[in-house]
């Protein structure tokens, strides 16, 4: 989406019982691949386990655990992590741990 630039996206937990401090955030991956915050952090609902984008980078989706939960963000056009699009009410399992764009970008699996 970013011809010739790179970003990095991470997600991050305190994971510590009874703190709450979740967050995604990108970075500008820099000439021998220094890192840098581009844009700000993003609080999440839930401690993360696994991120992924679409082929296109236009949505990033966030899996969570406990309890079984995805949500999705959009990717703005300068390639920082944008709103929270809101989802139904979907069934996720149990025990959600990974979410995956199918080939066709138009749906994931977890």
């Amino acid at each position: 989406a970013w011809p010739g630039v790179c970003f990095l996206y991470v997600a991050a937990s305190s994971n510590q019982p009874g703190i709450d401090d979740h967050c995604v955030q990108a970075f500008h991956v820099g000439a021998g691949g220094a890192l840098t915050p581009h844009g700000p952090l993003v609080k999440l609902r839930q401690r993360p386990v696994h991120i992924t984008l679409d082929a296109k980078s236009r949505f990033l989706v966030t899996a969570y655990n406990i309890p079984s939960n995805i949500s999705v963000h959009r990717i703005n056009s300068d390639g920082t992590v944008g709103e929270e699009i809101a989802q139904p009410v979907l069934d996720t399992g149990i025990y959600g741990h990974q979410v995956r764009f199918t080939p066709s970008g138009r749906s994931v699996v977890r």
